[in-house]
């Protein structure tokens, strides 16, 4: 399979840039895969590869699209063209939608963002601190993570403050922002700090502003989508990529459950991570009991590796995406 890794679109450091496709393509003339969204969403690779048999393209931003307002990408994305035989996406509610709605087939298939088996840890490493937060501050959930590890040994990574979106009080900033272990780093080193710590907590849902919503509710019949069931709430399902990077790293999972449990499609509650309910008493006691007692919940810890490394690296998703 023939691979056009092209990361125009893609921030400077993101997970995409370590799935390396590219090194895993060779000079095929038939089956082709557009990696990353500079490829799918540019008409000059979709006129000079037109001709090949069969066409792949992998796009891992959805649902993210649909808040952006850009109505040209979201047509290539979706693929309204019907250009490629198989898109592979992250969000299965899309899929189904795109799959019902538009192309009555099954031309979007479901992955999750993939792990580049060589830049998994090779050994176990010594468990340094007990819990890390790595994101924005973007909702009253995500300060209360951050306020659930004040009482262990933590790590909070950030991209950087000033986008931060939540609303708070001046003194709210100055004490989040007080908790701020560094910013803006690079992904090997914070999966470097993920395999040295017990837990990793995190939520699969993605915040919306108004403005969001507005760009969303201008997609015909967005409405039969799953993912924006509860866009009143403000709130949509996203499956983050610090979720499987703490499956790689061994970091034990534990899950705000939320109305979709995007994570389900990919591993099992009680057995490869752990759900929590509450942000205020339940999550941190959960937190502490982990800190505690590590060898209780080392065996969830090992199976969502091996599941990990058994179906959701990047040679393997590469292998399924070129037909093999």
């Amino acid at each position: 399979m023939r691979v056009i890794a092209d990361y125009s679109d893609n921030s400077p450091d993101d997970p995409d840039h370590y799935m390396k496709f590219d090194e895993m393509g060779d000079d095929s003339e038939e089956n082709i895969l557009f990696a990353h969204l500079g490829a799918v969403n540019n008409p000059f690779y979709r006129h000079r590869f037109k001709d090949f048999k069969r066409k792949v393209a992998w796009s891992g931003h959805q649902p993210c699209e649909f808040c952006t307002g850009r109505k040209e990408v979201m047509a290539m994305t979706f693929d309204l063209e019907d250009y490629f035989d198989i898109v592979y996406t992250l969000c299965p509610y899309t899929a189904k939608w795109l799959n019902e709605t538009f192309h009555k087939r099954d031309k979007f298939q479901l992955a999750v963002i993939p792990y580049n088996e060589d830049d998994v840890p090779k050994e176990d490493r010594e468990k340094e601190f007990d819990a890390i937060y790595w994101g924005g501050v973007h909702s009253r959930e995500h300060m209360a993570i951050l306020d659930a590890m004040r009482g262990v040994k933590h790590n909070f990574f950030t991209q950087h403050p000033s986008r931060w979106t939540a609303d708070m009080s001046e003194d709210e900033w100055h004490r989040y922002l007080n908790q701020v272990t560094d910013s803006n780093l690079p992904h090997r080193y914070l999966w470097d700090s993920l395999s040295r710590t017990k837990v990793f907590v995190s939520t699969n849902i993605l915040p919306l502003t108004p403005e969001h919503v507005g760009f969303i509710k201008e997609v015909p019949h967005w409405e039969k989508n799953e993912a924006f069931s509860h866009i009143d709430q403000m709130i949509a399902p996203q499956m983050k990529t610090r979720t499987i990077a703490s499956a790689f790293n061994k970091a034990l999972s534990l899950v705000k459950r939320d109305p979709w449990n995007v994570i389900e499609n990919w591993f099992e509650p009680g057995v490869d991570f752990i759900y929590f309910d509450d942000y205020y008493e339940e999550l941190p006691a959960l937190i502490k009991d982990v800190s505690n007692n590590w060898s209780d919940y080392e065996g969830i810890v090992d199976n969502a590796y091996k599941k990990a490394m058994g179906s959701y690296t990047s040679q393997k998703l590469f292998k399924k995406m070129s037909g093999e």
